[in-house]
């Protein structure tokens, strides 16, 4: 059932925690098929990895097939249900489908990503047992704890260290989203993305115009200064950054910027209470008609646009007080408000707890 190309030197040697860390720190290369059910909808998924940010990532079930590229400087997610695609040039490190895939984007595995982070195992620890196809596994598990949201990530492992099961736990204000993923294949041997070509597919019609932004990624300087505010004026970015911020762009003739008007409300309040400022960048030259809770700032030369080159819009960085961005957040999909915000405040929880 389970086929892995590992040095296996240290089979059957050490803690669980090592082990399964020995595995991770070797899986640069990984191919991996599971099953998961979400909302009674049972899924097939395939997972595969290469070095740097190339990645494939697709799922099957009765609803038909989503998949997910990405190689440097692009992205491309298929619905091959709705005949759409969506594409932009994406990071220079591997990133999660964008939320227009829908169940691809809720069931992409993140907290493989989580785990292979810098000090991303830092505190695992060992588990209770977990019994799987009538035999029982060792687990090693790891708990995170934010002000809005917790999660628990526990994997099941054989003797080498090698996942049977991963079981993805969240909690939040919008209740409890519970992922279980049997492994049925995974192995670490050569992959064949470095030879994908990108090529839109054929038949499909794009979900969006495509943007080819380059956005910042995680670990960039933000340059931050003294913008022109949609209403006349300016605003010292600079200076309203004392505990971090966020800077959102829109676009006047964006429908999604429209329907996401009321996850950034709530965002707003989210951000409040730990003390961070949201500032709206509008692409366009409709910023002074915009009635917000927050600073609007007009960006009809299109100059904040080319430092920052959002991929889409509503695009979102979290910035942190010494100016270096911790992350973003692409679009937006019905029922992903909370999903929205727990990402984004929960950027700045884990730069505190660092």
């Amino acid at each position: 059932m389970l086929t892995a190309t590992l040095v296996l030197l240290t089979a059957g040697q050490g803690s669980p925690v090592e082990r399964f860390t020995s595995f991770l720190k070797n899986a640069d290369q990984l191919t991996m098929s599971a099953n998961v059910k979400f909302e009674n909808v049972s899924y097939e998924t395939r997972l595969i990895w290469d070095s740097g940010p190339y990645q494939y990532f697709e799922i099957v079930s009765s609803n038909g097939k989503e998949k997910y590229w990405q190689i440097p400087k692009r992205i491309l997610g298929v619905s091959e249900a709705e005949g759409q695609y969506w594409e932009y040039k994406g990071p220079e490190h591997k990133s999660p489908p964008p939320p227009n895939l829908g169940a691809a984007f809720t069931l992409y595995p993140i907290f493989l990503l989580q785990l292979a982070a810098s000090n991303g195992l830092k505190d695992l620890k060992v588990g209770e047992k977990v019994k799987i196809r009538q035999r029982e596994y060792e687990s090693v598990f790891i708990s995170r704890k934010g002000e809005s949201s917790s999660e628990t990530i526990t994997v099941a492992i054989d003797e080498f260290g090698i996942p049977q099961q991963f079981q993805f736990i969240e909690n939040s204000q919008s209740g409890q989203l519970n992922l279980k993923y049997e492994v049925t294949s995974l192995n670490t041997n050569p992959t064949k993305l470095k030879q994908w070509k990108y090529q839109p597919p054929t038949g499909l019609m794009p979900g969006e115009i495509p943007y080819t932004g380059n956005p910042l990624g995680s670990g960039y300087q933000a340059k931050l200064g003294t913008w022109k505010k949609g209403q006349g004026g300016s605003v010292n970015v600079r200076d309203m950054n004392k505990k971090g911020i966020v800077v959102l762009f829109t676009a006047d003739d964006c429908e999604p910027s429209k329907k996401a008007s009321g996850a950034f409300e709530k965002l707003k309040k989210a951000l409040d209470q730990i003390g961070v400022n949201l500032v709206e960048v509008r692409l366009g030259r409709d910023a002074s008609s915009l009635q917000r809770n927050w600073a609007i700032v007009s960006d009809a030369d299109g100059k904040l646009e080319d430092q920052f080159q959002p991929p889409v819009t509503p695009y979102l960085y979290a910035i942190d007080s010494k100016s270096i961005v911790l992350g973003g957040w692409a679009g937006y999909a019905k029922d992903q408000d909370q999903a929205l915000v727990n990402s984004i405040v929960g950027r700045f929880q884990s730069d505190d707890e660092e």
